[in-house]
């Protein structure tokens, strides 16, 4: 049965008004006759299509976050890099949720400045101020960086 076939069913009614769309709908969700793939039950099922701005570099970066709201310095890696970001993790066993403090990304004679704007086991997720170039990044790894595993 479909949304059709109910709506003529329920005007065929003696004296009955055709129903309002979204009884309609909920009358055939009783009835078993909605289509899963129809409207939000569609969207629901849907993965996730979040796409990331920049593409990560993986990298071995020694450096120092700070963390400017509390002036506390984190020694530890930058593991991936990005034009518009960096996944630091720092030396300690311990990560704190600070997401939305402004910090500053050290190592050698560069400093970024930027927000933690999400904390997962692997590190702190900053997001920096100001966008890196990919020439910029190449140079800061072949420079800086230390062998990570992952080159072929």
């Amino acid at each position: 049965m479909d949304l059709r076939s109910i709506r003529a069913n329920l005007a065929s009614r003696k004296g009955a008004e055709p129903p309002q769309p979204a009884r309609a709908a909920m009358l055939a969700r009783q009835v078993g006759a909605a289509s899963p793939r129809s409207g939000l039950l569609a969207m629901l099922g849907k993965p996730a299509t979040w796409v990331r701005r920049h593409e990560r570099h993986p990298c071995c970066i020694i450096g120092v976050l700070d963390i400017l709201d509390r002036s506390v310095p984190l020694d530890g890696l930058v593991t991936e890099i990005s034009e518009g970001g960096a996944l630091f993790r720092n030396a300690s066993a311990f990560l704190f949720d600070r997401r939305g403090a402004p910090i500053a990304l050290r190592f050698a004679d560069r400093e970024w400045r930027g927000e933690i704007v999400n904390v997962k086991p692997d590190g702190y997720g900053i997001r920096l101020d100001n966008i890196v170039t990919p020439a910029e990044i190449d140079h800061i790894i072949a420079r800086y960086g230390m062998p990570t595993g992952t080159e072929g």
